[in-house]
């Protein structure tokens, strides 16, 4: 990924800048993918795991953890290069193989996680999952890496580092917007933490109103049908660890049920 013939130094903020971008890659899609659309899971695709959403939820805490550890240690050798940046083409440098960490990362989750072993697709709920799977490599792997690539060849960034300063901004965005639930029906999946009895569960679920539709054998699961839009916020405030409004969730739950 990291051109040979770089300076030492300028192959050191290359490989922070590649590190960072493969993190963001990550970060992009866990956090938009898993956690504001709710389109899969990690593991969605595995049919043991997905019958249990404790489970697909910790491996992508999992998954999360994993790309926080890519992040830093971009940032780490970013740091230690700090003294030649401003110089240079570092900023060329630089936004290049963030773009080409970030478009790696898309590709090799295409290759193996979607296509390879099977874990997941981009939306697990569309009729034909393959089409997604394209297109989504192509716009967020694809063409970032031939954005750096030309970046790279041709000695400039043509507006290409603006891209990268964007790319940026939109995984910290979805980050942000992630820390908010997003309300799209009246009917709410809703987690409690492992070490909330069922009593606990039960009381925060009745305190926050609306419907009991469903529970599991643990009573740490429940479906709700809500009549309040700020059901969300009392159930995190009574030991609820997820709150979903989405219909994905609700796939989850019927594979549950069969179970």
């Amino acid at each position: 990924m990291v051109h040979s013939r770089l300076p030492v130094s300028d192959r050191r903020l290359a490989v922070s800048a590649a590190f960072m971008g493969f993190g963001l890659g990550g970060f992009f899609d866990g956090i938009l993918l898993h956690q504001i659309l709710e389109w899969h899971h990690l593991l969605s695709g595995v049919q043991q795991a997905r019958l249990d959403i404790r489970f697909l939820i910790m491996t992508d805490g999992l998954f999360h953890l994993l790309m926080y550890l890519m992040t830093v240690i971009g940032i780490y050798l970013l740091l230690r290069s700090r003294a030649v940046l401003g110089q240079g083409q570092t900023k060329r440098i630089f936004s290049s193989y963030l773009l080409t960490g970030f478009g790696v990362w898309h590709i090799v989750d295409a290759i193996f996680s979607h296509w390879v072993l099977g874990l997941h697709h981009i939306r697990m709920d569309a009729e034909n999952p393959l089409v997604w799977d394209v297109v989504w490599l192509l716009i967020f792997g694809v063409l970032p890496c031939l954005a750096g690539y030309w970046m790279r060849r041709n000695g400039s960034d043509g507006g290409a580092s603006k891209v990268a300063a964007l790319t940026v901004f939109i995984a910290i965005l979805a980050g942000g917007v992630s820390i908010f639930p997003v309300a799209r029906n009246d009917v709410a999946i809703v987690l409690f933490h492992p070490m909330a009895t069922p009593v606990q569960a039960f009381a925060a679920v009745r305190s926050a109103g609306g419907e009991i539709l469903w529970t599991d054998s643990s009573q740490q699961v429940w479906v709700l049908r809500t009549r309040s839009p700020n059901t969300s916020g009392s159930l995190y405030k009574r030991g609820a660890i997820l709150v979903s409004n989405n219909g994905f969730l609700a796939g989850c739950l019927n594979w549950m049920k069969e179970s």
